[in-house]
């Protein structure tokens, strides 16, 4: 079980997760939150796993998300983990994404590199 906390950082939304996520605290956070987006997201893994969550319901994760924020064309959502196999596993994750998201998805070691990429 993870605990997610947020953050607004101008408009960068941090989901900052401690803990093994699992797929359903996933979606939950998706359907109850990403309407307090404003731009940008980051989902900081630093401090959590995705041991929980697969390619396949990944997807499924993706598709709840393009359900719960509009496209604005200028959005970007990054992956940040210390961790090699979160790191790995977000990197999977982000190609999925690129391929069928609006948005562009990005992997990173730190969140100051995401925020760099998101302000760029």
């Amino acid at each position: 079980m993870a605990t997610i906390s947020i953050e607004h950082l101008d408009d960068i939304t941090v989901f900052s997760v401690s803990g093994q996520l699992c797929f359903d605290e996933f979606v939950d956070a998706i359907k109850n939150k990403y309407h307090t987006v404003t731009t940008h997201i980051i989902w900081d893994f630093t401090n959590g796993n995705l041991e929980g969550i697969n390619q396949d319901t990944f997807r499924t994760v993706l598709s709840v998300a393009k359900e719960c924020r509009p496209f604005n064309g200028k959005g970007k959502t990054a992956y940040v983990s210390t961790d090699d196999r979160n790191f790995w596993m977000t990197c999977l994750f982000a190609i999925t994404a690129n391929t069928s998201m609006p948005y562009p998805y990005k992997v990173f070691r730190t969140i100051d590199e995401a925020i760099k990429w998101m302000n760029s």
